[in-house]
């Protein structure tokens, strides 16, 4: 191993990350060295991390729902908010049921394992996101990658693979 090489290489190439200390998150912007800058690097899609709130409503809030499980729900039990929060959503978007994730990434790293042990064919875009590609690899799902955003490519691929015993999935990263 050579790490002082692969150093050197990724300096030179200018892909040498370093971390950068960030003042503040407001709203949109983020505040480093003085400086406003407009956040384009958050993964607060939704805004969620920056919603105003009652110290006295959520403590009021942890009084209730109590901030102590400290394992899986499987494991430790489902908290009532996750049930209330599940059957919410899935009434609003008219769906019989609904499941929430910590996170994206752990979505697309339990989705596949649905699939597991079928015959099934996955068809990735070449630019997935990491869970994406993670999810389909820890499956143990056959993959094929089409070239990004190319659709003619993603057809070839279509017909070539055409056993009408297999089902087919496409997977492209909703950012697209």
């Amino acid at each position: 191993m050579n790490s002082k090489s692969n150093l050197k290489k990724l300096h030179e190439e200018g892909l040498y990350r370093k971390l950068k200390s960030i003042e503040c998150v407001c709203d949109k912007y983020i505040y480093i060295d003085g400086k406003r800058y407009t956040n384009f690097t958050s993964n607060d899609y939704l805004g969620l991390g920056q919603l105003k709130f009652s110290i006295q409503d959520f403590s009021e809030f942890m009084k209730i729902y109590s901030p102590n499980l400290s394992s899986s729900r499987l494991v430790s039990g489902n908290s009532i908010i996750y049930d209330d929060l599940e059957s919410t959503i899935s009434n609003w978007l008219n769906f019989k049921n609904c499941l929430i994730f910590n996170s994206g990434y752990d979505a697309n790293l339990s989705i596949f394992n649905i699939f597991k042990d079928e015959d099934i064919l996955v068809f990735s875009d070449q630019k997935n996101h990491a869970s994406i590609i993670d999810g389909i690899r820890l499956s143990g799902l056959d993959k094929k990658i089409y070239n990004h955003l190319d659709y003619k490519d993603l057809e070839g691929k279509l017909a070539y693979h055409s056993n009408k015993n297999v089902q087919k999935l496409i997977v492209s990263d909703s950012v697209f």
